[in-house]
């Protein structure tokens, strides 16, 4: 037998290994052996971490096991550790922990999941396949309490001189979104200083809050609400292209609306998470530059994800047919 020999690994009918927390995994190995092979096992695998590195220098990883578990599928009980020629199949089920993160590698971290099938074989290196899938945020509750939100802050008109503060107001319809959505963010601003308001901008960032340990439960994206020291945690925070300016000329002493309209990029497909490890999420980033001063931007977070109805629809059939009954989510908050 080959020392390139490979069994393979084939998920049932989901050609996109995509999964959401609390589905059914399932699938066939598959060991096709022209001639008998010496093993003396074949074990399927199954398991899914959270993992962060480089949090603090010289300071070890930390990974946590999410699930894991194995099934020995044949064992050789003849003593002759031989696996007859021919094709095998093996098959394999399991169900994804409802608490399970989405897929995510960044920097520091990552949450991966992975099948794998295991050879054993006396006097040689032991046989291993490794297949990946995904696991997405299942986002349906999400959307279904997403609800309109006013975000209210105070920018100052200088940073040594001041003549007094502008506030603003930047309504949105909605705080989750998919991506490639449209925005519509509308200002409402008092300029209650001394200058003239000159420029009003906008844009998307993610940011992602990593942990040297795990902790019992997530934090926000501050350093300062982090239970952990400085030294054993690190916040990213990245923008999207190039911020979108509007040019206004708002009188000091004055009110006045304004709004900003543009497109989520599409490829923000990474679906928002938190966890005691790490957490990712994406933000937008408005501010205004008074006359003579610097600029000044605030952020406030906001969700994005896809919502597949497809999937959906496949998972609720599995839960019917299994005889499985889930609550009805809450109605949607309305201020």
């Amino acid at each position: 037998m080959s020392f390139f020999f490979k069994p393979t690994i084939t998920f049932d009918e989901n050609p996109k290994k995509t999964y959401l927390p609390g589905d059914r995994v399932s699938g066939i190995v598959t060991v096709d052996n022209a001639k008998p092979l010496k093993a003396r096992s074949v074990i399927i695998n199954w398991s899914g971490t959270t993992k962060t590195w480089g949090i603090k220098l010289l300071h070890p990883s930390c990974c946590k096991t999410l699930f894991k578990k194995s099934e020995m599928v044949w064992c050789a009980k003849d003593g002759e550790n031989e696996l007859p020629a021919g094709k095998h199949e093996y098959p394999f089920c399991f169900v994804l922990p409802m608490e399970c993160p989405p897929t995510f590698k960044g920097t520091n971290g990552e949450n991966k999941y992975k099948v794998e099938v295991e050879i054993d074989r006396p006097w040689n290196i032991k046989n291993r396949v490794v297949e990946r899938f995904i696991v997405n945020r299942d986002m349906e509750f999400v959307f279904a309490n997403d609800f309109p939100w006013i975000y209210r802050c105070r920018f100052n008109s200088g940073i040594i001189f001041q003549s007094g503060p502008v506030i603003v107001k930047c309504h949105m319809a909605k705080q989750v979104f998919k991506p490639g959505d449209p925005v519509n963010l509308i200002f409402d601003i008092t300029n209650n200083s001394g200058s003239r308001v000159k420029t009003l901008f906008a844009q998307l960032g993610k940011r992602t809050h990593y942990h040297s340990r795990s902790q019992p439960s997530a934090c926000s994206f501050t350093r300062d609400s982090c239970p952990l020291s400085v030294d054993h945690q690190i916040l990213k925070k990245t923008y999207y292209g190039k911020p979108i300016q509007l040019p206004i000329d708002l009188a000091p002493h004055s009110e006045g609306t304004y709004n900003i309209s543009f497109n989520l990029p599409v490829r923000a497909t990474q679906p928002s998470f938190e966890s005691g490890l790490m957490s990712f999420g994406y933000f937008f980033g408005i501010g205004i530059r008074v006359a003579n001063t610097l600029s000044e931007t605030v952020t406030f977070r906001v969700s994005i994800g896809d919502l597949d109805e497809e999937r959906l629809a496949e998972r609720n059939k599995e839960h019917e047919a299994l005889g499985l009954e889930f609550p009805e989510a809450p109605p949607a908050y309305s201020p």
